[in-house]
C-alpha cells in the first residue's frame, strides 16, 4: 500500500516537472516571438547593384529590365553577389548571341556579294561603276538610301545590284531625266512629242 502511494506521488511530481518545462519553454518561445516583432531588429533589406558587373561587360542594363531582375531575386531570396553571378552569365549568353547573329549576316552578305561577282564576271568593274552612277543618283533622290542599303544589307544582294546597275545605264542614257521626281507625275521624257492633254 505504501509503495503504491509512492508511485503515484512520483508520477505526480513527474507530470508536474513535466508541465511546469512545457510551460517554461512555450513561454520563452512566446518571449523570443514578441522581441522578434517587437522588440528586436529586423534584418536589414537587401540592395541590388549591377553597375560593376554591366561595366565589366560593357553592356548596360535598362531601369526597367533592372527593376524586373530584382523583383525576381528578392522573391527567390537570392542576395546581391549570387544576383550578380547570374546577372553576368545571362548578359554574356545575350552578348554571345547577339554577335552570333550580326556574324551570320556578315557572312550572308559576303556571300551574296560574291555571287553578284561570280554572276557578272568580267564586266564586275564596268557593273559596279554603273551601280555607282545609281546610287549617286538615289541618293539626290532620297537622301539616306546610300546607307539604308548598307544597314540592312541590301546594297550586297545580287537581285538589288542587278537592278542598280541596270537604273545606273537608264540615268547614263539621258542623265537621268527618264527618272527624275516628275516621272510618276505622267510626263516622262520617253514621250516628250506626246500632249497628254488631248488623252484627259
Amino acid at each position: 500500500m505504501d509503495n503504491q502511494t509512492t508511485d503515484v506521488q512520483t508520477n505526480a511530481q513527474t507530470d508536474v516537472q513535466t508541465d511546469t518545462q512545457t510551460n517554461t519553454q512555450t513561454s520563452t518561445d512566446t518571449q523570443t516571438d514578441q522581441s522578434n516583432i517587437f522588440g528586436g531588429t529586423p534584418a536589414a533589406p537587401e540592395t541590388y547593384d549591377f553597375t560593376d558587373t554591366c561595366k565589366g561587360l560593357g553592356l548596360e542594363l535598362s531601369q526597367e529590365a533592372s527593376d524586373e531582375y530584382v523583383a525576381i531575386c528578392k522573391e527567390c531570396g537570392v542576395n546581391n553577389e549570387n544576383a550578380n553571378k547570374l546577372a553576368a552569365y545571362g548578359l554574356k549568353l545575350q552578348q554571345e548571341a547577339a554577335n552570333s547573329v550580326i556574324e551570320a549576316q556578315v557572312a550572308r552578305e559576303k556571300e551574296w556579294a560574291e555571287q553578284f561577282r561570280q554572276e557578272v564576271g568580267k564586266d564586275y568593274d564596268a557593273t559596279v561603276q554603273r551601280i555607282g552612277i545609281a546610287k549617286e543618283w538615289a541618293e539626290r533622290l532620297h537622301p539616306g538610301f546610300t546607307q539604308m542599303a548598307v544597314d540592312t544589307g541590301a546594297g550586297n544582294h545580287p537581285v538589288f545590284l542587278h537592278v542598280m546597275a541596270r537604273v545606273g545605264d537608264l540615268v547614263g542614257e539621258d542623265n537621268g531625266r527618264r527618272l527624275d521626281n516628275g516621272t510618276a507625275g505622267g510626263s516622262s521624257t520617253m514621250y516628250d512629242k506626246t500632249d497628254f492633254s488631248k488623252y484627259k
